[in-house]
């Protein structure tokens, strides 16, 4: 999976990793659409934080 990953992240296209992976393209793109959504989903978690509520 980290192969993948590096990949995703490094703007390698898919057909690039599929050919280096030994995988279809489409298996491939639908991991990366997988990633894509889940970096979406969970943005709001590597945000910094906005303030403490108690004013300090």
């Amino acid at each position: 999976m980290d192969r993948y990953w590096y990949g995703f992240e490094n703007g390698y296209s898919a057909k690039e990793v599929a050919k280096e992976m030994g995988e279809s393209e489409e298996q491939v793109l639908a991991l990366f659409n997988n990633f894509e959504r889940k970096k979406r989903t969970t943005e709001y978690l590597r945000m910094a934080p906005i303030r403490d509520y108690f004013g300090n």
